[in-house]
């Protein structure tokens, strides 16, 4: 929604991504300036990606191109990411992590 994160920053945004993919580039654009431009985050840790029909104990693996396109998403958030000097990264299943320390 525009100008919901009005006021608001953070250093770090875990951005959910599903189904973005199959979103046109003026979607993507527009729900990357919304919430990364937005709350001028530094990094972005890339989350709800995977195909979550899929039991935790499997191997993590993108949701089925019939309902994303994982590419489509990263090349579109790799270009905006390098536009605006922002670090991109994806979660490590059942890794502990502090994004503020992986900088």
């Amino acid at each position: 929604m525009p100008g919901a994160l009005e006021g608001h920053s953070a250093e770090v945004a875990y951005l959910g991504v599903g189904q973005l993919g199959v979103q046109d580039e003026a979607y993507t654009q527009t729900y990357w300036d919304e919430t990364v431009g937005r709350v001028g985050a530094e990094r972005v840790v890339v989350v709800h990606h995977d195909d979550f029909f899929r039991p935790l104990t499997a191997p993590m693996r993108a949701l089925p191109y019939a309902g994303d396109d994982l590419g489509v998403t990263m090349e579109r958030l790799s270009r905006y990411a390098e536009r605006d000097g922002v670090r991109i990264s994806f979660p490590t299943l059942w890794q502990r992590s502090d994004p503020w320390l992986e900088r």
